[in-house]
């Protein structure tokens, strides 16, 4: 996100550069910052979907730069959408040619987006804000297009993941954490992506549903081995149990195989 604001904050600067560069050849003035109370800008939010919100910047003679937490805006006129509930600060900065001036607004959302969470599979997952948590309870070997064909299963009792949990949450973000029991917790990010096509030239895959974490993964040892990272295929997803899924597919050089290595969760809390 830093690289991002830098680009755009270069690209404001550059547009300023060239109004600059207009003037007179002997004139080298950067003109006056502007005042707070000069910038004219305006943050409004739909009445009847709040998640969806309007800027607006009015301020003559300047390139509107908006930040909203989550993403960033260098629109004169811009429609946004912040897809969780909470308190947000939206900060505006107007650039001139005397340099930049910043004010911000606030927002309250009240709940998270239902049209993007419209899914069942977020709740079954997340419990939407208040969190879900699971543990491993088993790993098996079997084929990826049936998810109830085991072919071998190890025992993994004695494996330091087994006691693990992992909690997903949509407070203010996409959220994942993995508690050892033991003190320590680690945190990330993931993404779920619903009814995608990982490979699109065999059609004997079709779509799944995947879960993708960012961090250091799920409490599961990597069975699948050959470069498999953090993607996952959701093979089964309900109220108390999770089927996650990896294998030939993940690998371009074998995905016409016909197997996973499947992981068990059940639901804790």
């Amino acid at each position: 996100m830093k690289s991002i604001k830098i680009i755009i904050v270069s690209f404001l600067m550059l547009g300023i550069g060239i109004l600059v560069s207009s003037c007179e050849p002997d004139s080298y003035s950067l003109g006056e910052t502007l005042e707070v109370n000069e910038l004219d800008f305006s943050v409004t939010q739909n009445p009847d979907y709040d998640n969806q919100i309007y800027l607006r910047s009015n301020t003559s003679n300047a390139l509107p730069y908006w930040d909203y937490g989550i993403g960033i805006s260098n629109k004169a006129m811009d429609t946004i959408i912040i897809p969780f509930a909470g308190d947000y600060t939206i900060e505006y900065s107007a650039f001139s040619q005397g340099g930049h001036t910043t004010s911000s607004a606030s927002v309250t959302i009240s709940e998270n987006d239902p049209i993007f969470f419209a899914d069942p599979k977020w709740d079954l997952l997340t419990n939407q804000e208040s969190g879900k948590t699971w543990r491993v309870t088993g790993v098996y070997l079997g084929p990826q297009s049936d998810y109830n064909g085991i072919w071998w299963q190890p025992d993994i009792t004695g494996e330091a993941y087994y006691l693990d949990t992992v909690t997903f949450d949509l407070n203010q973000g996409f959220n994942y954490a993995v508690d050892d029991q033991n003190g320590h917790i680690e945190t990330g990010n993931f993404v779920l992506r619903l009814n995608i096509d990982y490979n699109p030239g065999d059609d004997g895959i079709g779509p799944f549903d995947y879960l993708t974490i960012v961090g250091s993964g799920l409490p599961v040892k990597d069975y699948g081995g050959d470069g498999i990272g953090t993607t996952y295929r959701i093979s089964k997803l309900t109220e108390d149990e999770m089927i996650l899924s990896q294998g030939a597919e993940f690998i371009s050089e074998r995905n016409t195989e016909d197997w996973s290595w499947f992981t068990v969760y059940e639901r804790v809390d």
